[in-house]
């Protein structure tokens, strides 16, 4: 229930803040909550990052906009400094009476166990939320170590199988760690991350794997590794065509197919002005298309394309396509329309490439290149 309300909490501060355009929300954390935070996980058996406690500034949880953060400028200050600070300056506040009921966790450590090691040792609050602090730092040192690893065994689904199983499993459990903490609010527990790791492994070639942690479904498909929203893949089902006008941006976000499309300018491509001149329209498979993906090459159907991409089968009914006046124009996760390319010797105006970025898979982009209207900034390879 605490969790649930929590959430609550940080899903309506996450719409207002978009609403006002908001990118810091400030929380009142202090030391005695940070130390009553790091007992709470310590009862748990919480790891590294868990044991160093609440950081000062961390990306705002269930956000849309990756630049609202969450910043913490008490967590110095012991509640009663600042207690004396409110009641010196007169301000109202407001008490909660559920704070007092130590049926729960937190409560009972703050009213039953902590006066009992104050009295043992009365500075036992700083010394160790600095433990706490020195944790977070040797959990930073261990996620740079493991981020190495994590860019080894990369591929476009996920994580590639044939490299996460050349690890010992310790590694491979940091590295699925590293991995889910991209999209998992709260990571799972050992037992279930170990159960997961131990299935991966398990896993033939001819095999595939369904295994669900929270929102989401873990799979694997040949030698991927891939992370399923089951809340997209509700959504997606009912998508309709979307309508829209390309002037030119390097990205447009489409969250109703869980992902944007984002458009380079290259010496072969759509000649700009079949894109720019005319409404396009993203949609899902309809069933029948068609598409030669490179010149010399027979047209061929996107199921065919799809099993000699080795395309999961689960993946296919996601990707969506681009169509214009001119037919099928782009296909997530296979390419472009070779008939509709040019290159600088057949065509002097600029060419486009297409490309579509996934949500599930994270990628950092710039201020520049998310406003740029006079050039087109994108990736070069579908990230599916």
């Amino acid at each position: 229930m605490e969790a649930a309300a929590r959430s609550s909490r940080y899903y309506a501060l996450a719409k207002m803040a978009a609403e006002f355009e908001v990118q810091t929300i400030l929380f009142a954390h202090h030391l005695d909550d940070q130390l009553e935070t790091i007992l709470m996980r310590m009862f748990r058996g919480a790891g590294l990052e868990g044991l160093g406690g609440m950081r000062a500034k961390t990306p705002f949880p269930f956000a849309s906009d990756s630049d609202l953060h969450v910043f913490r400028p008490f967590l110095h200050f012991r509640r009663q400094d600042l207690d004396a600070l409110v009641t010196e300056s007169g301000w109202a506040y407001v008490l909660d009476g559920s704070n007092e009921d130590v049926r729960f966790l937190r409560n009972a450590i703050r009213h039953q166990l902590v006066p009992v090691m104050e009295s043992i040792k009365p500075a036992v609050a700083n010394t160790l939320v600095r433990s706490g602090r020195l944790l977070q730092d040797a959990a930073d040192l261990l996620s740079e170590y493991i981020a190495k690893d994590f860019e080894l065994c990369k591929d476009d689904l996920g994580l590639n199988l044939r490299v996460l199983e050349k690890f010992g499993q310790v590694k491979r459990l940091h590295v699925l760690r590293y991995w889910l903490r991209q999209f998992l609010e709260q990571l799972p527990s050992e037992r279930l991350l170990t159960e997961l790791d131990r299935q991966i492994m398990r896993v033939q070639h001819d095999q595939m794997l369904n295994f669900e942690i929270g929102t989401f479904t873990i799979r694997v498909f040949r030698n991927s590794v891939y992370l399923q929203s089951n809340e997209a893949k509700a959504g997606l089902s009912g998508s309709s065509d979307v309508i829209f006008q390309w002037n030119c941006e390097a990205i447009l976000q489409f969250p109703q197919f869980g992902g944007s499309l984002l458009f380079q300018e290259a010496d072969e491509g759509i000649p700009e002005r079949l894109l720019s001149e005319v409404a396009l329209s993203l949609h899902l498979r309809r069933g029948g298309e068609r598409i030669r993906l490179a010149r010399g090459r027979p047209t061929r159907t996107l199921k065919q394309h799809y099993q000699q991409a080795a395309i999961p089968v689960l993946l296919r009914n996601r990707l969506p396509l681009v169509s214009g006046p001119a037919g099928l124009i782009y296909v997530a996760g296979l390419g472009m329309n070779a008939d509709l390319c040019s290159n600088q010797a057949e065509c002097a105006e600029r060419k486009i490439q297409i490309s579509w970025q996934s949500n599930l898979i994270k990628r950092q982009i710039t201020q520049d290149e998310s406003s740029d209207s006079t050039s087109c900034v994108g990736h070069g390879n579908d990230r599916y």
